[in-house]
């Protein structure tokens, strides 16, 4: 392997955290530059010794609410991932009916779909029979 493929997979391993510190050091910047315009308003406006913590509280609020929604993100897709299972190609539900794996909708009946002897299910909704 020569070097310029073992660069090449060092890229492509590590393109998403580079990617997020990008995005992050833009974020701190624009941060940055957006305190740096208020700062003078709100030093005119409000005491120096509230301005700081009434800014730090806002960003910790930020950061909370991010979390919280984050959090409930994670669990409903749990909650999803959970509700089907794959099986045979097949998405099944709790109570056993198979889902179309294109579109989600409830399957056909099960039964020769092509001639042939080929035997699958048939989605009426996408026209796709997805087991042939």
């Amino acid at each position: 392997m020569s070097l310029i493929d073992k660069a090449k997979e060092a890229v492509v391993a590590h393109i998403a955290t580079a990617c997020i510190g990008a995005v992050l050091l833009v974020i701190g910047y624009v941060a940055k530059e957006i305190f740096l315009a208020i700062a003078p308003k709100l030093s005119s406006l409000l005491p120096p010794l509230v301005v700081l913590p009434m800014l730090g509280l806002s960003i910790l609020a930020n950061i909370l609410l991010l979390w919280a929604v984050w959090l409930q993100n994670r669990r409903w897709l749990q909650y999803q991932r959970q509700r089907m299972r794959i099986a045979f190609g097949i998405q099944w539900d709790e109570d056993f009916q198979a889902h179309c794996p294109a579109c989600g909708s409830v399957l056909s009946n099960y039964g020769e779909r092509i001639s042939g002897g080929h035997w699958g299910w048939l989605c009426l909704k996408s026209k796709a029979s997805p087991s042939s």
